[in-house]
């Protein structure tokens, strides 16, 4: 995937302007339908000239507010469409329609460095609708909604990957299922990296909804939280957080603040021919109303040196998830029974709240069971959700994110007086030297 992403970025930067990789500079906000003229060239003229123009073209979107007047932009060419940072370059589906629609000709499309915002689709996609492979790096998906499917992103292929890379799908809702994310594919990966899935809503599924017949969901240094699956007012559904099938494999994230009538955080329906695994990751804060597996719910599904606790309900797992070890639960429940595993009354879990790193994560509070309890193969990961460094202590520890001791009096006073010291060498040094 990420070979892909450099071939088509070379692609632009080398080839020479003509037919083939061209790149079209959006000048103004406004919505037009005409020519992309030099100077002159509105984000919808510059998608419709990249489409035009056979092969990967650019479209480089400058800060401003683009208001979408005139439907949805059609993306049918492969293209690396390049705003100015998510913050910036906002793109508005003024409440009327989806935002893009990328049709399955376009077959590895690009989009970074934009907020995608208040699109509504009156079936799938509020603001994504994506037939292809696509790329959504540094950029927010937010506040949209679809009838459907897919509130934030839907995406149904042949063999198109979903990859997400410092992004944000926040707030979007759909009366279906998905509200975040949408995805099935019959050969392409859904991936989450270092990515925040969070305050959705939907029927079912309100994070992510999402399956590859041969393929698989990676989730890596991510989070998702605070999803919420609601019909009438009420709690409903399953899989507020995660909805899935096929192989899924969670690394170093954060499932937390999920909501649902039952099974609130992973819903997994895998196989025995596919052996799903969520690795050095926490589950905390889910609730199912109902009471049953609030944390999580799967067949084939292996955890290790994970965290699933606080989750506040009966019965935080069903008896379908198996532990290879180095597990911490705070409710038996969860049949975590491996000789590693650690049953306890209080994690010592932090809120969820930016702790370092790209996403927010529950720290390990001073004292917790899960410091240095993790099993003696780790690393790998050599890092954290955040990105520090495993271990920090005597051994990794069970979680998502590592415990990072405060500085103790004696060594901020030891610092003090190295600091003290050199200035002091320094000062002489210079008396010296005049």
């Amino acid at each position: 995937m990420y070979f892909r992403r450099y071939l088509l970025i070379l692609l632009i930067v080398l080839l020479p302007a003509g037919p083939f990789a061209t790149t079209f500079p959006v000048t103004k906000t406004a919505d037009t339908n005409g020519t992309c003229a030099p100077g002159n060239c509105s984000l919808r003229e510059a998608i419709e000239a990249a489409n035009a123009n056979p092969g990967v073209d650019g479209v480089s979107v400058p800060a401003g507010f683009y208001l979408l007047t005139l439907g949805h932009l059609v993306i049918s060419d492969p293209a690396i469409i390049a705003g100015a940072g998510q913050t910036n370059t906002i793109v508005d589906g003024n409440a009327t329609d989806r935002v893009f629609n990328i049709e399955a000709t376009a077959g590895v499309v690009e989009i970074s460095g934009i907020t995608i915002q208040n699109g509504n689709a009156d079936a799938q996609g509020g603001g994504i609708r994506n037939y292809a492979g696509l790329d959504l790096i540094d950029s927010t998906v937010s506040g949209n909604t679809a009838s459907a499917s897919g509130g934030g992103i839907y995406t149904f292929s042949d063999a198109g990957d979903l990859t997400l890379t410092n992004a944000t799908v926040s707030g979007n809702t759909t009366a279906g299922s998905g509200g975040g994310i949408w995805h099935l594919s019959w050969s392409g990966d859904l991936r989450l990296n270092n990515s925040t899935v969070s305050g959705n809503t939907a029927r079912t599924g309100a994070g992510i909804v999402g399956g590859a017949y041969r393929a698989g969901i990676v989730i890596t240094n991510s989070t998702v939280s605070d999803n919420h699956n609601v019909e009438n007012g009420y709690p409903s559904g399953s899989g507020a957080g995660l909805d899935t099938w096929s192989i899924l494999t969670i690394t170093n994230s954060t499932v937390s603040g999920n909501t649902s009538a039952s099974i609130a955080g992973i819903n997994h329906w895998g196989d025995r021919w596919e052996i799903s695994s969520i690795t050095n990751s926490t589950v905390s804060g889910n609730t199912a109303v109902d009471g049953f597996a609030g944390a999580i719910w799967g067949y084939y599904l292996w955890v290790d040196n994970t965290i699933v606790a606080d989750n506040g309900i009966s019965e935080p797992c069903s008896n379908y998830v198996r532990s290879t070890g180095y597990n911490l639960t705070d409710d038996d429940p969860c049949f975590f029974t491996a000789p590693t595993d650690i049953v306890v009354a209080d994690a010592m879990l932090g809120p969820l709240q930016d702790n370092g790193g790209p996403t927010e994560t529950h720290a390990l509070l001073p004292g917790s069971p899960a410091i240095d309890a993790g099993s003696m193969d780790c690393p790998p990961p050599t890092t954290d959700q955040r990105g520090e460094i495993r271990p920090q202590g005597a051994a990794c520890d069970i979680g998502a994110v590592e415990y990072l001791p405060e500085p103790t009096g004696a060594s901020t006073l030891i610092a003090g007086a190295c600091f003290l010291g050199l200035l002091r060498w320094r000062r002489a040094r210079v008396l010296q030297l005049s």
